[in-house]
C-alpha cells in the first residue's frame, strides 16, 4: 500500500508522449494493494486531440523508470494490471532550523536528480515525465516518510518554508530496505531574521499564521509565516545583495470581521546569517479615515470595493494627479461601516469607490483622521443579454454594452463583460448597475 500510479499516454510507436494530469491519479491501498483509477471516460477526449495510440499504467514513483502496462481504457481491463516495485530503500526527511522542526511544513517533495546523459537519452525523464516527484506530509514530529525509494539513484528534496526553499540534495538508499535520513536547511549566504510575536495585550501569539513583509531597493519578500509555542518566528529575506537595505519589516495578522493587526520593526541593512528583531506588538496601524456607505439612503449592507488616492504635484511640468496610495488596510462591517489604516504621509487625500454594483460617483476628498465620513451610493437598473451562439461553436465571449453616461456623467462610454456558458448552450451576460 501507498505507492502512486500514474497513466501514460504513447503514440503508435510506443513514444511517450505525456502523463495524465502530470501527477498520480491513485494510491494503492491496504489491504490488497489496489489502485483504482477512475472515470476514464474522460481521456478520450485528450486521447482524440493528440493521437493517443497506447495507454500504459505504471508506478509513479522518483528515482524509477517505469515504462508501464499496456492497458485499454475502452473497455477498461476484467483484471487489475499488475506492475512491478523495484527493489527500494526508504527516506524520511524534516525541514529543520537550529536542530528544530520548522512548524508550518506540512508537506516535503522528494524528486529524482538523473544525469545528463540520462536526461538526453530519454527526454521524458524530465519534469512531469518519469522523473516525477513525490509530496508526503509531515506527522507531528516533522517528519516526512517516503517509503518507495529505488536504490543507487540521486534525489533532491525542498520544502516551502519561511519565505523560501528549504531543500538539500543527496544519495538515495544502496541496500535494500535501507533508510536515509535527510535535513533540510536554508541555504549558504541567506539572511535571516527571527522575532516574537506579541498581542495587543503582548502576551505571546503562539502557533499562529501571519504574513510577513521585508521591502527595500533590492528586498521584496512576502511570506505566509507561523509562529512556534513561544510565539517566535524565523524569516529568510534572501541572499546578500549590493544594496541590503530593508526600509520595511511588517507582520500582519488578518482577522475575519476585524481590522488588521501590525507590528513593524525599524529598518535596517540586512546581514548574511540570523538577526533578532526583538519583541514585535501587534497593533491596530493608525488611523487615515472611517465612515459608512449608504445604499439608496439606507445603510449598505453589500461589500463595496474603495480606493485611496493621495494628490501628487506636478513634476517637471506635467500635470498634477491623483495616485492610489498603497499599503493600507481596509475593514468593513456588515452594517455598511469601514475604516482604513495604515502608514500615510502628510498630504491631500480622497476615496474613490470600485464597484460594478452600485452606480458610478465621484471620489470624495477628506481631512486625514475623518472620523465619520458618508459615502452615498446609489443602486441602478441591471441588464441581462442571453445569446444564442452558433451551433459547435466554443469561443470565450466579452460583451461590450454601448451608449450612457460616463461616472462624470459625461460622453458615452463603452461597458465590457466577460460572458458565461449556461447549461443549456446559451451565453449570458449581464450588467447590475446602469443608469435608468
Amino acid at each position: 500500500p501507498g505507492v502512486p500510479v500514474a497513466m501514460a499516454a504513447h503514440d503508435a510507436q510506443g513514444r511517450f508522449q505525456y502523463l495524465r494530469d502530470w501527477e498520480a491519479l491513485a494510491i494503492t491501498e491496504a489491504p490488497d494493494g489496489i489502485a483504482r483509477l477512475r472515470h476514464l471516460q474522460q481521456l478520450r477526449a485528450g486521447e482524440r486531440e493528440a493521437k493517443v495510440e497506447q495507454w500504459r499504467v505504471r508506478t509513479h514513483l522518483p528515482g524509477f523508470v517505469d515504462d508501464g502496462t499496456v492497458c485499454t481504457i475502452d473497455p477498461p481491463p476484467p483484471e487489475p494490471v499488475v506492475l512491478r516495485l523495484p527493489t527500494c530503500g526508504s527516506v524520511r526527511a524534516r525541514a529543520e532550523l537550529h536542530q528544530k522542526p520548522v512548524p508550518e511544513v506540512e508537506w516535503i517533495t522528494l524528486y529524482w536528480q538523473p544525469a545528463r546523459n540520462q536526461q538526453r537519452l530519454r527526454p521524458e525523464w524530465g519534469w512531469g515525465g518519469m522523473g516525477m516527484n513525490w509530496e508526503r506530509p509531515t506527522d507531528a514530529d516533522g517528519w516526512a516518510r517516503f517509503p518507495y525509494v529505488p536504490l543507487g539513484a540521486r534525489f533532491g528534496a525542498y520544502a516551502q518554508a519561511l519565505g523560501g526553499s528549504l531543500s538539500r540534495s543527496f544519495a538515495g538508499p544502496v541496500a535494500a530496505g535501507a533508510g536515509v535520513e535527510v535535513v533540510l536547511g536554508p541555504p549558504d549566504g541567506v539572511a535571516l531574521l527571527t522575532g516574537r510575536l506579541l498581542d495587543p495585550q503582548r502576551a505571546p501569539f503562539v502557533q499562529q499564521k501571519f504574513r510577513f513583509q521585508a521591502n527595500g531597493p533590492q528586498i521584496g519578500t512576502q511570506a505566509d509565516l507561523r509562529t512556534d509555542a513561544e510565539g517566535r518566528f524565523f524569516v529568510m529575506v534572501g541572499r546578500a545583495r549590493q544594496e541590503n537595505r530593508a526600509d520595511l519589516l511588517q507582520a500582519e495578522v488578518r482577522r475575519d470581521g476585524q481590522p488588521t493587526l501590525i507590528a513593524r520593526a525599524p529598518g535596517r541593512e540586512l546581514r548574511v546569517g540570523l538577526e533578532d528583531l526583538g519583541d514585535l506588538v501587534l497593533q491596530l496601524d493608525a488611523l487615515l479615515v472611517a465612515g459608512h456607505f449608504e445604499l439608496d439612503g439606507a445603510p449598505c449592507k453589500r461589500k463595496v470595493g474603495l480606493r485611496i488616492e493621495r494628490f501628487t504635484a506636478p513634476e517637471r511640468g506635467g500635470e498634477p494627479n491623483w495616485r492610489q496610495q498603497r499599503g493600507l488596510f481596509v475593514h468593513q462591517d456588515e452594517a455598511g461601516r469601514f475604516e482604513c489604516r495604515g502608514g500615510f504621509p502628510p498630504g491631500r487625500y480622497r476615496l474613490a469607490v470600485q464597484s460594478d454594483q452600485v452606480l458610478p460617483r465621484e471620489p470624495i476628498e477628506f481631512t486625514p483622521g475623518a472620523l465619520d465620513l458618508t459615502v452615498e451610493l446609489r443602486s441602478g437598473s441591471q441588464l441581462a443579454v442571453t445569446m444564442l451562439p452558433p451551433e459547435g461553436c466554443q469561443d470565450e465571449f466579452v460583451a461590450e454594452l454601448l451608449g450612457g453616461p460616463d461616472s462624470a456623467g459625461g460622453k458615452p462610454k463603452g461597458r465590457r463583460s466577460d460572458a458565461w456558458r449556461r447549461e443549456d448552450q446559451r451565453v449570458q451576460v449581464q450588467w447590475p448597475a446602469l443608469p435608468a
